[in-house]
């Protein structure tokens, strides 16, 4: 998997319901004979009008625009509640 990148977003808001969406790149790197994952917050936006998912993906399609990497992101998609399903988080204590 190294060499590849995933991306992840968050979205709150604040007491004045002012909203923000964070997009944080994940991916591995190399350092001696071990993998280490690493990340790091590539875009901190203001969101604008409602949480709809157009709007949210519109907001996430601008900032992989702004990182030239629109055309090397591919769609996997998984709702959370699709990953509960799909791992076992006993495996991870």
């Amino acid at each position: 998997m190294a060499g590849h990148i995933s991306y992840t977003s968050d979205v709150w808001s604040r007491t004045d319901l002012s909203a923000f969406m964070a997009i944080t790149a994940h991916y591995l790197v190399s350092e001696e004979k071990y993998l280490i994952l690493r990340n790091r917050l590539v875009a901190f936006r203001h969101v604008e009008g409602s949480h709809t998912g157009e709007n949210l993906a519109t907001i996430f399609h601008h900032v992989l625009q702004e990182l030239a990497v629109l055309d090397c992101v591919s769609q996997h998609i998984y709702p959370i509640s699709r990953i509960n399903h799909m791992t076992d988080w006993n495996d991870y204590s």
